[in-house]
């Protein structure tokens, strides 16, 4: 892109005037070259960080005014199709029960979403239950998340565990930390016994980053790499009838951190460990991997005996600049991703990590994430965006 070459060109300038002030070569041309390299900083910060705006194409089109009851057409297939949800608000909007079939809590069903007071290992369940109860009185069906995620202690301190174990002794710290992990499985399991049926019970084992190393989270330190056979052995003892899934985010399927997921999962499952299927999040933050990838990938642990859901699916719309209709473009793409899901007998569902576009978090990470994101089916004023009617097309095919 041309901005990444003005980038270059600002650290070239930049270290050409850094070298001709240590050198004391003419200090007029150093101290241009160094107000030449701010300037183009700046432009390389304007060009990066202005918001795009593109034509909502699909306000005139309708392009879905003729699919308004997708979540039918969802349940014919024997399929799920669902949300990450905050409130109950965004649960009961009208188009919520016309397009989705199933409900995943954002972050109530988390460990910060229950633990009122970690001291106590007091646990207040009203807005969790709140929401599970709303869900399952509609008819949809709910997506336990997550269990056992020591990125949300590390990362978000949602709660911080380290801090907490500071106040025992050394010596006893790991025995506390397994002992409150399994405890937390338990109570969550058998509160929710018989209402959620399927869990993330490990989430984001690998390091976000390199070749697919476990993540040395709160846990790995504490319990080590065994905290993960542990959380699915107390799950299956807890509630036998659940199905168990491990959670992860790829930035594609064909990498040594894929391939060793994949190595992971396999290594559990010849071992006899209890996992029923995979969770595959499907966050596509700056780059997009090929639906054809994806399904290859699945397939993989299909042929382990596995389940599979896309979990937490969103495609900034950004990454759709280059395209005619970036509106039109992201639609397809998920309909592409779904199309792959479908032909893959082991893949069951697709969640998408949020409901509209207003609730994007990356917009939250604006430095991260330039706008537009709004990754979402509906957009900030809970119009239906064209992957919708594109979705419904496909289910109609099948």
């Amino acid at each position: 892109m041309i901005y990444i070459g003005i980038f270059v060109l600002c650290i070239i300038l930049s270290t050409l005037s850094v070298v001709g002030i240590f050198f004391s070569i003419c200090r007029r041309q150093a101290v241009w070259l160094l107000a030449i390299s701010m300037l183009c900083a700046c432009l390389v910060v304007a060009w990066v960080y202005y918001p795009r705006s593109y034509e909502r194409n699909y306000l005139t089109q309708n392009t879905a005014s003729d699919n308004s009851y997708l979540s039918t057409l969802v349940r014919s297939k024997g399929f799920e199709l669902g949300a990450a949800v905050r409130t109950l608000t965004q649960l009961n909007e009208h188009n919520y029960s016309k397009i989705f079939t199933s409900v995943t809590p954002e972050n109530l069903l988390k460990l910060e979403g229950v633990l009122e007071n970690i001291d106590q290992q007091k646990y207040n369940f009203n807005s969790a239950d709140a929401m599970v109860d709303q869900a399952l009185n509609k008819g949809f069906r709910v997506r336990g998340h997550a269990l056992v995620f020591g990125k949300a202690s590390d990362m978000f301190k949602a709660p911080d565990l380290d801090a907490w174990l500071e106040q025992f002794p050394e010596h006893k710290r790991a025995s506390i930390l397994t002992d409150f992990m399994l405890k937390h499985i338990e109570i969550m399991l058998d509160h929710y016994r018989g209402r959620i049926h399927e869990w993330d019970v490990v989430n984001e084992v690998l390091d976000l980053f390199g070749n697919g190393d476990i993540e040395e989270n709160v846990f790995y330190r504490y319990v080590g790499p065994d905290y993960i056979k542990l959380a699915l052995k107390a799950a299956r003892q807890a509630d036998p009838t659940i199905k168990i899934y491990i959670n992860e985010q790829f930035n594609n399927y064909t990498d040594k951190r894929a391939e060793s997921f994949y190595q992971l999962i396999k290594s559990l499952v010849d071992e006899g460990l209890p996992l029923d299927g995979i969770g595959i999040q499907g966050h596509s933050l700056y780059n997009l991997a090929p639906p054809v990838t994806l399904k290859a990938y699945m397939q993989r642990f299909e042929a382990l005996g596995l389940t599979v859901e896309i979990t937490e699916l969103e495609a900034r719309l950004r990454l759709f600049n280059s395209a005619k209709d970036p509106y039109l473009a992201q639609g397809e793409y998920y309909r592409d991703i779904a199309q792959q899901c479908l032909e893959v007998a082991a893949c069951k569902g697709i969640t998408f990590w949020g409901y509209n576009d207003a609730t994007s978090w990356m917009d939250d990470l604006y430095f991260l994430f330039p706008k537009p994101n709004q990754p979402y089916l509906l957009d900030h004023n809970n119009q239906v965006k064209p992957a919708v009617g594109l979705l419904s097309e496909l289910l109609s095919s099948f």
